[in-house]
């Protein structure tokens, strides 16, 4: 929290917004990140509402940060594909035959057509369906017809713009920024919290798709504090875990955590028996993580699941959520069971979710709406509020 709250302070004198509705919102996040949680308001109506500032957001925060596109196990085999959309940048992760994961640009270098459509396999190669101009897996040209007669024209000198690829915890990552540091460097603080659950060997058992009618912001804040369980999800998730025991609050400009713990008798999110890695308390601990700006994570003992929120516009995002299972669990149980079992259950709570923040996407749309004190359980609210004006100050 000192780092990132040192960082805004450092960057109030740097260059502002040029337009002015969001010179004015970003000075009024200010009124947010230079206080405590328990003196602080929640962040004013228009950074959910106005479409300047999320037009503003594409090019200070998306179009230069790491992005979160999904699970290495999304696309385990050679020629396997997702195709992520944010905002209008839209980008293809491909496994190629050489093993390693590469995102591109979904873009044709000819007539700029989108060349592929959700998740799949493309053989190898992607083949643009206007004019079947193809590409390798590792973005080379590979052929074009009729192009004989164009001057100067080199298949060899063409290929798909790659974006930065990595990998952190079994999550895929990409960036268009050159100079951003890589995303483990990013989240080296944190590590030493999040490598003890080894969620990189966690695999999936269950994958949905969603769009939510309300801005990216609202439903992280919504996914990243307590308060709202008793209340929305009083006979699901609000069961589950105490109100107001979260402890281990950290937060950076790549991140913004903090750990829970299960009661004894919850019905999951204790270490299977077999698991020999977690001891003590940690054997029913949560550990509750966003990366920014894309990936929501709730990482326990023997699952995960995470939301991963790629802005459509404005007062639009699209969700994809993925729940995946410790090795020894999915060994003792299996995936097509356990997905059986909780696909109904996560199905409601996003329900749950869902209408809680399209609500509050429609009220903050209000010239009524205003911004109230914050609870001691909100304190993402304020992490969110100092990346967000860290990252504008430095646009």
């Amino acid at each position: 929290m000192e780092t990132m709250a040192r960082a805004t302070d450092e960057a109030t004198a740097a260059r502002p917004a040029r337009d002015p509705e969001v010179a004015a919102l970003i000075e009024r996040l200010r009124q947010t990140t230079c206080k405590d949680v328990t003196e602080a308001q929640g962040m004013p109506p228009g950074v959910y509402t106005s479409r300047l500032f999320h037009e503003a957001e594409q090019a200070a925060i998306f179009g230069k940060d790491w992005l979160c596109l999904g699970r290495i196990d999304d696309v385990p085999n050679p020629g396997d594909y997702l195709v992520s959309d944010i905002g209008a940048l839209s980008v293809i992760t491909l496994r190629g035959r050489d093993g390693l994961i590469r995102g591109f640009a979904n873009v044709c270098l000819h007539r700029m057509a989108r060349l592929l459509e959700g998740q799949g396999n493309c053989g190898g190669r992607i083949v643009c369906p206007y004019h079947a101009w193809a590409y390798r897996d590792d973005g080379r040209l590979a052929g074009a017809m009729h192009m004989e007669r164009t001057s100067g024209f080199d298949i060899k000198a063409l290929r798909l713009r790659e974006l930065r690829t990595e990998t952190w915890g079994g999550f895929i990552f990409a960036t268009l920024n050159p100079a951003i540091a890589p995303i483990a460097e990013r989240l080296k603080p944190i590590e030493p919290t999040v490598a003890r659950f080894r969620m990189d060997l966690y695999g999936k058992v269950l994958d949905l798709d969603l769009v939510t009618d309300a801005n990216w912001k609202l439903i992280h804040e919504n996914f990243m504090e307590t308060y709202h369980l008793f209340q929305v999800h009083r006979t699901s998730l609000g069961t589950q875990e105490p109100i107001g025991a979260a402890t281990g609050f950290d937060a950076s400009d790549a991140y913004s955590i903090q750990r829970t713990v299960k009661y004894d008798d919850s019905p999951r999110g204790h270490a299977h028996p077999a698991n020999t890695a977690l001891d003590g308390e940690w054997r029913r601990t949560t550990v509750v993580l966003c990366v920014f700006p894309a990936l929501l994570l709730i990482l326990c003992p023997d699952h995960l699941w995470y939301f991963l929120t790629h802005p459509v516009s404005t007062g639009q995002t699209r969700i994809r959520f993925g729940l995946s299972y410790a090795p020894e669990v999915l060994a003792d149980s299996g995936r097509q069971k356990l997905a059986a079992e909780w696909k109904p259950y996560y199905e409601n709570l996003n329900a749950e979710d869902k209408a809680i923040v399209e609500s509050v996407q429609r009220a903050a749309s209000s010239p009524l709406a205003q911004a109230g004190p914050l609870s001691f359980l909100e304190r993402y609210t304020v992490d969110l509020a100092r990346y967000l004006l860290t990252r504008f100050e430095q646009s």
